[in-house]
Protein backbone atom coordinates (compact mmCIF):
# COMPACT_ATOMS: atom_id res chain seq x y z
CA UNK A 1 0.00 0.00 0.00
CA UNK A 2 1.00 3.64 -0.36
CA UNK A 3 1.29 4.09 3.42
CA UNK A 4 3.71 1.16 3.67
CA UNK A 5 5.72 2.45 0.71
CA UNK A 6 5.94 5.89 2.34
CA UNK A 7 7.12 4.36 5.61
CA UNK A 8 9.74 2.34 3.73
CA UNK A 9 10.91 5.44 1.86
CA UNK A 10 11.12 7.32 5.15
CA UNK A 11 13.13 4.54 6.78
CA UNK A 12 15.42 4.28 3.76
CA UNK A 13 16.04 8.04 3.70
CA UNK A 14 16.72 8.05 7.44
CA UNK A 15 19.17 5.18 7.18
CA UNK A 16 20.91 6.75 4.22
CA UNK A 17 21.24 10.08 6.02
CA UNK A 18 22.59 8.35 9.13
CA UNK A 19 25.12 6.46 7.03
CA UNK A 20 26.21 9.68 5.32
CA UNK A 21 26.75 11.30 8.74
CA UNK A 22 28.78 8.26 9.82
CA UNK A 23 31.03 8.47 6.76
CA UNK A 24 31.53 12.22 7.25
CA UNK A 25 32.31 11.73 10.95
CA UNK A 26 34.75 8.99 9.99
CA UNK A 27 36.17 11.45 7.45
CA UNK A 28 36.42 9.07 4.57
CA UNK A 29 35.45 5.66 3.31
CA UNK A 30 34.72 2.92 5.79
CA UNK A 31 37.30 0.62 4.19
CA UNK A 32 40.70 2.32 4.35
CA UNK A 33 43.43 1.87 1.73
CA UNK A 34 45.76 0.24 4.27
CA UNK A 35 43.11 -2.37 4.98
CA UNK A 36 42.63 -3.05 1.29
CA UNK A 37 46.36 -3.42 0.71
CA UNK A 38 46.61 -5.72 3.73
CA UNK A 39 43.88 -7.95 2.30
CA UNK A 40 45.65 -8.11 -1.05
CA UNK A 41 48.97 -8.94 0.62
CA UNK A 42 47.31 -11.89 2.39
CA UNK A 43 46.68 -13.36 -1.06
CA UNK A 44 50.07 -12.46 -2.54
CA UNK A 45 52.68 -10.04 -1.16
CA UNK A 46 53.77 -9.13 -4.69
CA UNK A 47 50.41 -7.61 -5.65
CA UNK A 48 49.78 -3.90 -5.32
CA UNK A 49 46.49 -2.15 -5.89
CA UNK A 50 46.36 0.72 -8.33
CA UNK A 51 44.79 3.92 -7.01
CA UNK A 52 41.76 3.58 -9.32
CA UNK A 53 41.15 0.03 -8.08
CA UNK A 54 41.39 1.15 -4.44
CA UNK A 55 38.82 3.86 -5.07
CA UNK A 56 36.42 1.48 -6.81
CA UNK A 57 36.72 -1.07 -3.99
CA UNK A 58 36.15 1.63 -1.37
CA UNK A 59 33.08 2.87 -3.21
CA UNK A 60 31.71 -0.67 -3.56
CA UNK A 61 32.26 -1.35 0.16
CA UNK A 62 30.55 1.92 1.13
CA UNK A 63 27.61 1.22 -1.20
CA UNK A 64 27.28 -2.33 0.14
CA UNK A 65 27.20 -1.17 3.77
CA UNK A 66 24.72 1.59 2.98
CA UNK A 67 22.43 -0.81 1.09
CA UNK A 68 22.48 -3.47 3.82
CA UNK A 69 21.95 -0.88 6.56
CA UNK A 70 19.10 0.82 4.71
CA UNK A 71 17.31 -2.47 4.06
CA UNK A 72 17.86 -3.51 7.68
CA UNK A 73 16.30 -0.25 8.89
CA UNK A 74 13.28 -0.85 6.69
CA UNK A 75 12.88 -4.32 8.20
CA UNK A 76 13.28 -2.97 11.74
CA UNK A 77 10.63 -0.35 11.05
CA UNK A 78 8.37 -3.08 9.63
CA UNK A 79 8.79 -4.92 12.95
CA UNK A 80 7.78 -1.66 14.70
CA UNK A 81 11.21 -1.45 16.26
CA UNK A 82 13.58 1.48 16.55
CA UNK A 83 16.54 -0.90 16.95
CA UNK A 84 18.42 -2.53 14.13
CA UNK A 85 19.10 -6.17 14.98
CA UNK A 86 21.43 -8.73 13.38
CA UNK A 87 18.50 -10.65 11.88
CA UNK A 88 17.49 -7.51 9.95
CA UNK A 89 20.86 -7.47 8.25
CA UNK A 90 21.10 -11.24 7.85
CA UNK A 91 17.84 -11.42 5.91
CA UNK A 92 19.16 -8.98 3.33
CA UNK A 93 22.54 -10.70 3.16
CA UNK A 94 20.90 -14.06 2.45
CA UNK A 95 19.37 -12.48 -0.65
CA UNK A 96 22.83 -11.76 -2.12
Amino acid sequence: SKARSGAQDSAAKGASAAYTRLVKAHQGPVLQKRTLQSLVEQVDRNYKLERDVEEVLQELADDFIETVTTFGCILAKHRHSSSLQPQDLQLHLRMY
